[in-house]
C-alpha cells in the first residue's frame, strides 16, 4: 500500500485502521515523512472481546442478519466515557421520549432507522447517537430483535445489569403509547409506557448502544 505524504484523517487523527473481511485488522500510525508504523494488530474477532477499535472499548457481538455487530462495555456513564470491558454493569438510564412513530415506519430489526426517528433531547436514542466511543460515532439504540441478539451474547466482556429492563428503539405496534423493552435477566420482551401517569415521571430504563457494519 502506498500512502501519500500529504495526508489528512477525520478529527485530525494520524492513524489508519485497515480491516479484512474476517475483521482481522491492523492499525498504522504516521511516523514522519512518508514512514508509517504498525501500532496494533487484531486477529479474528471473538464474541465478548475487544476487536479493532481504539482503547479496547469496541466489543464484538457476532453476526446477525448479515451484519457484524459491536457494543460498548457495560457501565458507560456518558456518550464519551466507558470503563474497561467486564468491569461494571450498566447503570445509566434514560426516557424513551414522546415521539410517535407512524405504523409503517416501525421496525423490529433496524435500530439505525428507529434511532434517527425518535431522537429527542435527553432521551435514550439521543444518548446513543451522541456516543463517541472507540473512535466510532455511528452508535444507535437497538431495535427489539437487535436488543434480543445483544442480550443473548454471554461473555465476560459483555456485562449487563440486574436491574434489569433495557429500552429498544421499537415502538409497540398494538399500543403506540408504549415501546418495546427486554428483561436482561430472563430475556423476556415486554411493553413499557413512554410516559408516566401524572404526577409520576416518565419511565427511565437502561440503555446499551450498538453499531454494525
Amino acid at each position: 500500500i502506498q500512502l501519500p505524504t500529504n495526508h489528512s484523517f477525520d478529527n485530525f487523527n494520524q492513524e489508519l485502521h485497515m480491516t479484512a473481511r474476517n475483521l482481522a485488522s491492523v492499525t498504522i500510525a504516521f511516523a514522519g515523512g512518508n514512514r508509517w508504523r504498525i501500532v496494533k494488530e487484531t486477529q479474528d474477532c471473538v464474541v465478548g472481546q475487544p476487536c479493532w477499535g481504539l482503547y479496547d472499548l469496541h466489543i464484538y457481538l457476532g453476526t446477525y442478519r448479515g451484519h457484524q455487530y459491536f457494543t460498548t462495555p457495560g457501565g458507560c456513564s456518558s456518550p464519551s466515557s466507558c470503563p474497561p470491558p467486564g468491569s461494571a454493569e450498566d447503570s445509566l438510564s434514560a426516557v424513551w421520549g414522546n415521539f410517535l412513530v407512524s405504523t409503517p415506519d416501525v421496525s423490529f430489526v433496524d435500530g439505525q432507522q428507529q434511532t434517527d426517528l425518535i431522537k429527542q433531547a435527553g432521551n435514550a436514542a439521543e444518548f446513543c447517537r451522541d456516543m463517541n466511543i472507540s473512535g466510532f460515532i455511528d452508535w444507535y439504540l437497538p431495535a427489539q430483535m437487535e436488543l434480543d441478539f445483544l442480550l443473548r451474547q454471554s461473555a465476560p466482556g459483555i456485562k449487563f445489569s440486574n436491574t434489569p429492563l433495557y429500552w429498544s428503539s421499537t415502538q409497540d405496534l398494538s399500543n403506540t403509547g408504549n415501546a418495546r423493552s427486554i428483561n436482561a435477566l430472563n430475556g423476556l420482551s415486554g411493553s413499557t409506557a413512554k410516559k408516566g401517569v401524572n404526577p409520576s415521571p416518565d419511565p427511565s430504563l437502561l440503555v446499551r448502544c450498538i453499531r454494525r457494519i
